[in-house]
């Protein structure tokens, strides 16, 4: 019996370690540290707290891509396939507001890529309210030229996926 004591002790160790080391913790919010999308597998690059006015917390966001980089510009310019995982942190955070920066980011990065129609039907799934806790993952796959959005709302936990 001391034996088996002994055993189940170490394997809840080694279990709890192993769990330990799937996620990082970035401001509070747990990220896996692989991130399966559609046929992509990303590994987490790093993260962060976006605030305001140096103390209003308003999203915790992580950078998934193919292989992890430290070149920036070789992130940007590369056209690999990468996600961007961010969870809502303050109710300052609302819909209009996420859909102006997303909009900014469609015209800087896919410059007459998609007609504004594929935009506002790719906005349509952002229709709720923004709640703290609230999730949304932004996934380019480079091999089919999509950008695909995953959104779950914290309260309802619904799961909305599209693709641009």
């Amino acid at each position: 019996m001391k034996k088996f004591k002994s055993t189940l002790l170490t394997l809840t160790f080694i279990c709890a370690i192993s769990l330990n080391a799937q996620t990082t913790n970035i401001e509070g919010i747990d990220f896996p540290d692989e991130l399966s999308l559609n046929d992509d597998t990303f590994v987490l690059n790093g993260g962060g707290l976006r605030e305001k006015l140096g103390f209003l917390d308003l999203y915790v966001g992580g950078l998934y891509l193919s292989a992890n980089s430290s070149d920036a510009n070789q992130i940007v310019t590369s056209g690999n396939s990468m996600a961007i995982r961010i969870v809502i942190a303050s109710r300052l955070v609302s819909r209009e507001r996420f859909i102006e920066a997303l909009e900014e980011g469609f015209e800087n990065t896919t410059v007459g890529k998609y007609t504004p129609m594929q935009i506002e039907s790719f906005k349509k799934y952002l229709s709720d309210a923004f709640e703290p806790g609230d999730e949304i993952i932004l996934a380019y796959s480079s091999t089919e030229e999509r950008t695909y959005l995953y959104k779950k709302h914290r309260s309802s936990r619904r799961i909305f996926w599209t693709s641009l």
